[in-house]
């Protein structure tokens, strides 16, 4: 399930979720407030686990006892809701606020309790579809939450932003850095390799300074005239510069050139298997999430020619409308010729797209000078000049199918 040492008792059967079964939750036993029971009502659920604990209630829903858990004021404190929220969201749940905004740990904790509530849910799209009901049941019930001053509420990924008219219509993500990271350290597979090719001289540190290096200084040809591209095909005329920048400890060794060709045999080897990466966790959920609501979405990647192959040994090719590589088109980030391309491939218009991507130049900063309509840096620390940024895939789905109303009016969960 993706926690070691969880997992569900033999011939336990967890309640079904909702259309084809109750929406089972746990709620606390003292109750001094009037959303709970028109929640309640509005969601056709039935209250299994009555406890004012609200470990407790993570529990139950880490157990598949339950699919949700309510506390529709302020209760709880950080210190309950964060080791529990990391247990969830490795085995795909969800914490968030009364209204489904998230809360932010890193905030300095001055205010420890979650003034706005705390709602969680074993599933995203079932909680998404649950918070949207919430919203609309409280409304008249009075300003709380939005009248509470809570810093660690985290800022939305569209904050501020005006939804395209008719809503967006696609996203565009980044591969390297973003969809996908490397397993192990390049750093340590290099100088692992290098080693059992005799050059020992390659330690994981001086192998990932000089890869560092040699990645921002090598191109694919030799240009002087124009702007050449990272990668050509497959992308050795490339890698090739890398590896022998690496082993050469930045030109100031000799190494002979068979053995810069075996040891590039070698890390493709490694790189070609789906066991030498991770898919950043959440992303298949929020994209099929995406895509079920009628959004459009495309993988946008500086990559060699093997990307769809590496992303089909992944088990993910499928889950996009479109793949744009720049070694299959000779064009690539942060080019607007590269952006017009994606926006050709989706048939929409770019201002209704969002892009997400690591890169504050290639990514950030390309898809907004090429006129999309948002663009979101992958990245769980601030940086200036960047407003917009996350690390989370189903933050993102989460605020593009808020902003386009489609998980209340396309419900999926809560049919009734």
């Amino acid at each position: 399930m993706g926690v070691r040492g969880l997992d569900v008792a033999d011939g336990y059967e967890a309640p079904p979720p909702p259309p084809r079964g109750e929406h089972v939750v746990a709620v606390n036993r003292n109750i001094r407030e009037n959303r709970q029971a028109p929640v309640l009502e509005a969601l056709k659920s039935r209250v299994d686990v009555l406890i004012s604990a609200t470990g407790y209630h993570y529990l139950t829903l880490l157990e598949r006892r339950a699919h949700s858990a309510l506390l529709l004021r302020k209760a709880s404190k950080k210190w309950d809701t964060c080791a529990g929220e990391a247990l969830l969201r490795a085995t795909g749940g969800i914490v968030t606020d009364t209204v489904g905004r998230r809360y932010d740990y890193t905030y300095n904790l001055d205010a420890v309790p979650n003034l706005s509530g705390m709602v969680a849910s074993s599933d995203v799209g079932l909680h998404c579809e649950m918070t949207a009901i919430i919203r609309d049941v409280i409304k008249p019930l009075g300003e709380y939450p939005y009248d509470v001053v809570d810093p660690s509420v985290k800022r939305g990924v569209l904050e501020g932003l005006t939804t395209p008219p008719g809503g967006w219509r696609a996203v565009t993500v980044d591969v390297g850095g973003c969809l996908i990271e490397p397993a192990e350290r390049v750093g340590d597979v290099y100088a692992r390799i290098a080693s059992a090719l005799g050059c020992d001289h390659v330690t994981s540190e001086s192998a990932s300074t000089h890869f560092k290096q040699a990645f921002a200084l090598y191109r694919g040809k030799d240009c002087c005239d124009c702007e050449a591209l990272r990668y050509y095909g497959d992308g050795k005329s490339f890698w090739r510069k890398v590896v022998n920048h690496v082993l050469t400890s930045a030109l100031t060794r000799k190494i002979d050139a068979s053995t810069v060709e075996r040891m590039l045999d070698h890390l493709y080897e490694y790189y070609e298997r789906p066991s030498s990466w991770y898919i950043a966790h959440g992303a298949v959920d929020a994209i099929r999430r995406l895509r079920r609501s009628g959004v459009r979405v495309a993988v946008a990647s500086n990559w060699d020619a093997r990307l769809p192959d590496l992303l089909k040994s992944l088990g993910v090719h499928d889950e996009f409308d479109a793949l744009v590589v720049s070694a299959n088109i000779e064009k690539e980030k942060p080019s607007t010729e590269f952006f017009n391309v994606l926006v050709s491939e989706l048939g929409v218009d770019r201002s209704t797209v969002l892009h997400v991507g690591d890169g504050v130049q290639n990514d950030y900063q390309g898809a907004a000078a090429a006129g999309f309509g948002a663009s979101v840096l992958w990245s769980s620390r601030p940086i200036d000049g960047v407003d917009r940024r996350s690390r989370d895939f189903n933050e993102i789905a989460d605020a593009i199918l808020h902003a386009n109303a489609a998980h209340v009016h396309q419900r999926h969960y809560f049919t009734h």
